[in-house]
């Protein structure tokens, strides 16, 4: 019985990360106050990312807008840690225009 605990309550554990992580944008094209919460407020560049933002789970989306984009600063991510079970994601935006 004591096993069936410690496997419900590490499942719960990962499922409380998952529920609190964040999605962060990456938009060369935004326009709004630059904090990263949408794709009208994102960071323009990877130069401009808040990393005290970002959290282990957290995913960051970087658009490609319709066809393409091109970003000039280059991605560091120094000090920054994601976890086995909750690693910062990146990846290219999947909603149309991004």
């Amino acid at each position: 019985m004591h096993r069936k605990q410690m496997i419900i309550f590490f499942i719960l554990f990962l499922s409380i990360r998952v529920l609190y992580a964040s999605d962060w944008y990456i938009n060369k094209t935004a326009h709004g106050n630059g904090n990263g919460t949408s794709w009208k407020k994102a960071w323009n560049d990877f130069g401009d990312i808040t990393w005290d933002s970002v959290k282990p789970g957290d995913t960051i989306h970087v658009s490609g807008g319709d066809s393409s984009k091109t970003y000039t600063d280059q991605l560091w991510m120094v000090g920054i840690n994601g976890s086995a079970g909750a690693p910062i994601t990146i990846q290219v935006g999947q909603v149309p225009g991004h």
